[in-house]
């Protein structure tokens, strides 16, 4: 498994998250902006002052973006014999990537998915190795392999 082309993979489809999320940032600013050769009345005012504050919500996709790549950059990903960040893991048939949260992505024709040091389902299989056993929900996970 090459754990390079994993990291590359994330980074990829990270910066286009970022792009997606200043696209729609910069659109969203683009509708909000008065005309500054007219008159600007009251409730014009107001509208632009509530447009701003949306826009603090359109900001966020773009922080985590930014954060996320910087996650990525700065996380170890060389070989790895148990479940700790900069791991690929295997359990029961599906692959995780630890250090990141992100969504589904196919990497060397594998479906992969990052996940969080927070997640819950980390929490629970934090520090074993490939044939060890975890309960999570109130079932058996098995780590078939560490990378």
């Amino acid at each position: 498994m090459n754990k390079d082309h994993i990291k590359q993979t994330m980074l990829a489809l990270s910066e286009e998250e970022l792009e997606h999320a200043t696209r729609h940032y910069q659109r969203f600013l683009l509708g909000t902006r008065l005309d500054p050769t007219e008159p600007i009345e009251n409730d014009e005012e107001a509208q632009a002052r509530f447009q701003g504050q949306l826009a603090e919500a359109f900001e966020q996709p773009l922080h985590a973006a930014e954060d996320k790549i910087g996650a990525i950059s700065q996380l170890d990903f060389g070989p790895r014999d148990r479940v700790e960040a900069g791991a690929v893991v295997s359990v029961d048939g599906r692959h995780f990537v630890i250090g990141v949260s992100t969504g589904k992505f196919i990497c060397e024709g594998i479906e992969m998915m990052g996940l969080s040091p927070s997640a819950p389902f980390f929490q629970a299989i934090k520090g074993l190795k490939a044939g060890e056993m975890a309960m999570f929900r109130g079932r058996d996970v098995v780590i078939r392999a560490v990378y």
